[in-house]
């Protein structure tokens, strides 16, 4: 099974907005300053 190189996973954490990745898939609901799934 072929890895992923360290620098592209790093370059993925660093440039991925988790709300819009995990928002597409959830609704997410503020409360305070968190985000909730619905």
């Amino acid at each position: 099974m072929a890895r992923i190189p360290k620098e592209t996973v790093d370059q993925i954490i660093h440039t991925a907005d988790i709300l819009e990745v995990v928002g597409d898939y959830v609704q997410l609901k503020r409360q305070g300053q968190n985000y909730w799934a619905c």
